[in-house]
């Protein structure tokens, strides 16, 4: 039997913040398509905790779907370049290990490792802080730390297991 509109809507204030939150997003930009930058990370990560909260395979699919607009067959970034040297480009890269984990397809793989090489040769001042972007050398940001120390370990858990083996 079909929910009436008064009863969906009941339905939909009795369901968790997140919960409504991630359905929100899911319906106003399935999948996120438009570049590989920071708030896609912040969005498809708060979704990736519904997920793992809910159980509900609704909000994987989405987070996957979304990771597919950017990454080819051959594992690069679309709309990604490493010699911009931008930590906004990191973040969404944690969604990476997550899709591995899930899927073992080779794509994530490759693109994580991309992405370890920006850090590789990420600017820097001579006391190891990371600078925001090569394009602007004279920002130091703090956000590089953060997003940095969210992709660096899951990047030490996969080399632990010998899963980037190529790096």
């Amino acid at each position: 039997m079909k929910e009436t509109p008064q009863e969906n809507s009941n339905r939909a204030t009795t369901l968790p913040w997140s919960v409504r939150m991630a359905n929100s997003v899911m319906t106003r930009r399935a999948p996120m398509s438009a570049q590989w930058h920071y708030q896609n990370g912040v969005i498809l990560k708060a979704i990736e905790q519904v997920w793992l909260k809910t159980g509900d395979t609704k909000y994987w699919v989405f987070i996957k779907e979304t990771l597919n607009q950017f990454i080819d067959p051959a594992g690069n970034i679309r709309t990604y370049s490493l010699v911009e040297y931008n930590f906004d480009q990191v973040n969404l890269g944690k969604m990476l290990f997550p899709a591995y984990k899930q899927t073992g397809d080779a794509r994530y793989k490759h693109a994580v490792a991309l992405l370890r090489e920006q850090l590789r040769w990420q600017p820097h001042t001579t006391d190891g802080g990371f600078w925001h972007k090569q394009s602007t050398l004279t920002k130091c940001g703090s956000r590089g730390f953060t997003w940095r120390d969210l992709f660096m370990p899951n990047l030490q858990a996969l080399s632990t297991i010998q899963l980037l083996s190529t790096m």
